[in-house]
């Protein structure tokens, strides 16, 4: 049974890639004869080759693709993507790595780094259109391609579950204190890039709507207390929401596996707004919200 699977799964990434191999000149096209998916813990491998072509690409579980322009949506923690592609005598060589908040690219040809622009770059995108993006759509790896919607079992329009949970100063605080109000729920992880700068943004909006009878912020967080009192300590930051540690059993419930995450309820605990990635990448959109029911 495994070994038919392994058949299907090289003939169906053969037809997808063969039949996606069109376009931008023939330095840019794609048409492989064999390909191959590997696992190795965190890490995913794939490879196909032609006899006029190769590719390997090695990526982890936390890059994220995103077809806004062609390339990568998130990167957490120091995972990479690589790329080696070869096509007549052409090394192409792409890594793709976290850098604090940012994504950094090194671009190589034939041994030589290059100017890179991943939006311009018509190698690049020829290799995400024609590629990765039909292979990461495919039903044999759909997971990969979904969207945050897709993934949590939280979606925009459902009622937040209900949970009642002490927070880091042994306080209870339960979904029952979200009635009638306005709620900011963030979940965060302390090996997160950029969280400290997530922080200030969220310390931002909490000054900015000062009424508690209104809206209230709450950030929910896998570590202990202890953990997370010694991690700001050491940033010599505060983080002024209320803060709830041991909040594994309550992401799993949730299937919560990627952070920062960001929602949004209602006064009426419905989810009106969810997102994932640095606060930086989206206030603009999430202040948008606030003041939308802010002002109901």
């Amino acid at each position: 049974m495994h070994h038919m699977y392994r058949q299907l799964t090289r003939s169906t990434l053969s037809f997808l890639l063969f039949a996606c191999s069109t376009s931008l000149g023939a330095q840019n096209r794609y048409s492989f004869d064999h390909s191959e998916i590997r696992l190795e813990g965190a890490i995913k491998e794939f490879w196909a080759h032609s006899p006029e072509r190769s590719i390997r690409i090695k990526w982890s579980h936390d890059v994220w693709l995103t077809d806004k322009i062609p390339g990568i949506d998130s990167i957490s923690g120091y995972t990479a993507l690589e790329i080696l592609d070869t096509y007549d005598e052409i090394n192409h060589y792409l890594r793709i790595r976290s850098s604090g908040t940012s994504l950094h690219y090194t671009y190589i040809i034939n041994g030589m780094a290059t100017a890179f622009k991943p939006e311009r770059n018509q190698w690049y995108l020829s290799l995400f259109d024609q590629v990765l993006y039909p292979y990461l759509k495919s039903p044999l790896h759909n997971r990969f391609a979904r969207k945050l919607a897709e993934i949590s079992k939280l979606k925009v329009g459902d009622c937040f579950p209900y949970f009642k949970m002490p927070d880091i100063n042994k306080d209870i605080t339960s979904a029952d204190d979200f009635m009638g109000k306005i709620s900011i729920l963030y979940f965060w992880n302390l090996k997160q890039d950029g969280w400290t700068k997530d922080i200030a943004l969220l310390n931002f909006l909490r000054e900015k709507y000062p009424d508690h009878s209104k809206i209230q912020f709450i950030a929910f967080s896998k570590k202990t207390d202890r953990h997370i009192k010694r991690a700001l300590k050491n940033q010599k930051t505060d983080f002024l929401f209320q803060q709830i540690p041991n909040s594994q059993s309550l992401q799993n419930r949730l299937n919560i596996h990627y952070w920062p995450l960001c929602i949004l309820v209602d006064h009426n605990q419905r989810i009106t707004y969810i997102k994932t990635g640095s606060i930086g990448e989206h206030l603009p959109e999430l202040q948008k919200n606030i003041e939308s029911l802010y002002s109901k």
